[in-house]
Protein backbone atom coordinates (compact mmCIF):
# COMPACT_ATOMS: atom_id res chain seq x y z
CA UNK A 1 0.00 0.00 0.00
CA UNK A 2 1.34 3.76 -0.96
CA UNK A 3 -1.23 5.97 -1.06
CA UNK A 4 -3.14 8.63 1.61
CA UNK A 5 -5.88 7.55 4.17
CA UNK A 6 -8.25 9.86 5.80
CA UNK A 7 -9.52 9.83 9.33
CA UNK A 8 -12.84 11.70 9.97
CA UNK A 9 -13.30 12.34 13.75
CA UNK A 10 -16.83 13.56 15.27
CA UNK A 11 -14.87 16.18 17.97
CA UNK A 12 -18.91 16.14 20.04
CA UNK A 13 -18.02 15.59 23.58
CA UNK A 14 -14.10 15.62 22.81
CA UNK A 15 -12.44 17.15 25.83
CA UNK A 16 -8.80 18.28 24.54
CA UNK A 17 -10.29 19.68 21.42
CA UNK A 18 -13.11 21.99 22.04
CA UNK A 19 -12.80 24.42 19.75
CA UNK A 20 -14.23 22.87 16.93
CA UNK A 21 -16.58 19.94 16.35
CA UNK A 22 -14.83 17.57 13.49
CA UNK A 23 -11.49 16.50 12.68
CA UNK A 24 -9.56 15.15 9.92
CA UNK A 25 -6.17 13.75 9.69
CA UNK A 26 -4.78 12.47 6.56
CA UNK A 27 -2.14 9.96 6.76
CA UNK A 28 0.36 10.46 3.33
CA UNK A 29 2.97 7.87 2.18
CA UNK A 30 0.44 5.10 3.91
CA UNK A 31 2.20 1.91 4.05
CA UNK A 32 0.07 0.33 6.42
CA UNK A 33 -3.48 -0.14 8.69
CA UNK A 34 -4.13 -2.37 11.21
CA UNK A 35 -7.78 -2.75 12.76
CA UNK A 36 -8.91 -4.79 15.13
CA UNK A 37 -12.22 -4.42 16.92
CA UNK A 38 -15.94 -6.34 17.31
CA UNK A 39 -18.90 -4.59 16.53
CA UNK A 40 -21.61 -4.51 19.35
CA UNK A 41 -24.79 -4.90 17.43
CA UNK A 42 -25.82 -3.17 14.52
CA UNK A 43 -24.34 0.18 14.77
CA UNK A 44 -21.42 1.05 17.47
CA UNK A 45 -20.16 4.26 18.58
CA UNK A 46 -16.60 3.96 18.21
CA UNK A 47 -15.24 6.52 20.86
CA UNK A 48 -12.04 7.74 20.84
CA UNK A 49 -10.23 6.85 24.08
CA UNK A 50 -6.68 7.20 23.35
CA UNK A 51 -4.44 9.19 20.84
CA UNK A 52 -0.77 7.95 20.37
CA UNK A 53 1.15 9.72 17.68
CA UNK A 54 4.42 9.07 17.01
CA UNK A 55 6.98 10.51 14.65
CA UNK A 56 10.51 9.34 13.61
CA UNK A 57 12.93 10.30 11.11
CA UNK A 58 11.24 9.60 7.95
CA UNK A 59 7.88 7.57 9.46
CA UNK A 60 4.65 9.13 10.88
CA UNK A 61 2.48 6.36 12.97
CA UNK A 62 -0.66 6.71 14.88
CA UNK A 63 -2.33 4.04 17.30
CA UNK A 64 -6.18 5.15 18.19
CA UNK A 65 -8.00 3.13 20.80
CA UNK A 66 -11.43 3.55 21.12
CA UNK A 67 -14.33 2.09 23.43
CA UNK A 68 -16.00 -0.13 23.08
CA UNK A 69 -12.54 -2.58 22.62
CA UNK A 70 -10.67 -1.42 19.29
CA UNK A 71 -7.42 -0.03 17.90
CA UNK A 72 -6.73 1.48 15.11
CA UNK A 73 -3.25 1.90 13.86
CA UNK A 74 -1.65 3.48 10.85
CA UNK A 75 1.57 3.89 9.73
CA UNK A 76 3.00 6.26 7.12
CA UNK A 77 5.74 8.95 6.25
CA UNK A 78 3.62 12.18 7.49
CA UNK A 79 0.30 13.22 8.80
CA UNK A 80 -1.94 16.59 8.85
CA UNK A 81 -4.77 17.41 11.17
CA UNK A 82 -7.24 20.01 10.60
CA UNK A 83 -10.05 20.51 12.84
CA UNK A 84 -13.06 22.92 11.75
CA UNK A 85 -16.58 23.25 12.29
CA UNK A 86 -19.24 22.04 10.03
CA UNK A 87 -22.90 23.16 10.00
CA UNK A 88 -24.97 21.43 12.22
CA UNK A 89 -21.93 19.79 14.31
CA UNK A 90 -22.93 21.92 17.53
CA UNK A 91 -26.01 19.71 18.08
CA UNK A 92 -25.97 16.93 20.33
CA UNK A 93 -25.02 13.91 18.88
CA UNK A 94 -28.74 11.54 18.33
CA UNK A 95 -29.13 8.28 20.35
CA UNK A 96 -27.24 6.06 17.49
CA UNK A 97 -30.00 2.66 18.98
CA UNK A 98 -33.05 4.46 18.29
CA UNK A 99 -31.80 7.11 15.26
CA UNK A 100 -32.41 6.66 11.86
CA UNK A 101 -29.60 7.00 9.48
CA UNK A 102 -30.74 10.49 8.29
CA UNK A 103 -31.12 11.38 11.66
CA UNK A 104 -27.61 9.99 12.26
CA UNK A 105 -26.03 11.74 9.19
CA UNK A 106 -27.67 14.87 9.88
CA UNK A 107 -25.29 17.32 11.84
CA UNK A 108 -22.36 14.26 11.80
CA UNK A 109 -18.85 15.13 9.54
CA UNK A 110 -19.67 13.51 6.14
CA UNK A 111 -16.48 13.63 3.84
CA UNK A 112 -18.98 16.22 1.59
CA UNK A 113 -19.34 18.45 4.46
CA UNK A 114 -18.53 21.89 4.39
CA UNK A 115 -16.03 23.24 6.91
CA UNK A 116 -14.76 26.59 8.76
CA UNK A 117 -10.84 25.83 9.43
CA UNK A 118 -10.34 26.53 12.75
CA UNK A 119 -6.62 24.80 12.48
CA UNK A 120 -4.32 22.81 10.60
CA UNK A 121 -0.86 21.56 11.82
CA UNK A 122 1.73 19.29 9.77
CA UNK A 123 4.30 16.85 10.20
CA UNK A 124 8.19 17.82 9.80
CA UNK A 125 6.95 15.00 6.46
CA UNK A 126 3.65 16.67 5.49
CA UNK A 127 1.45 16.30 2.91
CA UNK A 128 2.93 19.47 1.11
CA UNK A 129 5.66 17.63 -0.03
CA UNK A 130 5.85 14.36 -1.94
CA UNK A 131 4.12 11.54 0.26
Amino acid sequence: MRGRAGLLFDLRGALQIQAANAALVIVAGLSSVSWSGIPRGDRTAWSVVDWRPESARESWQAVVGFVPDAELTVLGTGAAFYVGNIPGGDAPPPDYLTASDDELRAGSPLWSSTVDLVAAMFTEQDLAGNG
